[in-house]
């Protein structure tokens, strides 16, 4: 009786699994988030004012770590929740923000802390009004003309989420830059303004996340047992 059927199929289980695990999807939850006026970070805050005021906007940071992430990343949507901020008017595509901060001279650096005060560096010009500088952040806002797509399907309490091209192309950007990488979230319209649950939100499903897919995302926890296990099972036969 052969022995051969026995290594084959064990093999053909670990090239099964390690298909799987190089088409692996995973989602990330924030590693750190606060929203800042006038150069104040708010810290620790459970919702992240996002407001257009006339004295300096309220204007949200929220940064994820991808230093573990093996690139290249081909998918990736970001998911962010609609709370009640200081103002509750309800978000649109119009008055939703989305930018991805870059390492430009003077632009503040990706390894910011939320527990002490937040002061934007040249990309944010904080002496009132909606005035980030285009030239010194990536454009992820749509009505700005970026490659995405933006879902906002309600007005209160929804989820919010933005995919598409240019979001991929920002985040593989920042792969090749050691992972830290932070969006900032602002509004188009002066007296209105709405919030964003945070990952200190007392319902850790509303904190924002970040999903991602590519050929060599690390796999999941599961995906790796299996794998192990089928490299059990083929050292196994090979020593019989």
């Amino acid at each position: 009786m052969k022995r051969i059927s026995y290594p084959c199929a064990a093999l053909a289980a670990l090239t099964l699994l390690a298909a799987q695990a190089q088409a692996a999807t995973t989602t990330i939850v924030a590693s750190a988030d606060t929203y800042t006026r006038g150069g104040v970070g708010a810290g620790a805050a459970e919702n992240l004012d996002v407001r257009g005021f006339g004295g300096g906007d309220f204007v949200g940071y929220i940064r994820f770590d991808l230093s573990g992430v093996t690139g290249p990343i081909t998918a990736a949507t970001l998911k962010l929740h609609e709370t009640a901020g200081s103002r509750n008017d309800g978000i649109t595509n119009g008055r939703h923000q989305l930018y991805g901060l870059t390492d430009a001279t003077g632009n503040t650096p990706q390894n910011w802390d939320e527990s002490v005060d937040l002061d934007p560096g040249a990309e944010y010009d904080n002496t009132g009004g909606n005035n980030i500088d285009l030239t010194q952040v990536f454009n992820l806002d749509f009505d700005a003309g970026a490659n995405v797509i933006e879902t906002v399907p309600g007005t209160d309490d929804v989820d919010v989420t933005t995919s598409g091209d240019d979001l991929v192309t920002f985040l593989n950007d920042r792969l090749t830059a050691g992972g830290l990488t932070t969006f900032i979230v602002s509004i188009d319209a002066d007296n209105r303004g709405y919030g964003f649950a945070s990952r200190e939100n007392a319902n850790a499903a509303l904190a924002p996340m970040l999903t991602i897919s590519g050929p060599s995302i690390v796999p999941e926890p599961t995906s790796l047992a299996l794998i192990a296990a089928a490299l059990g099972g083929l050292a196994l036969v090979r020593r019989k």
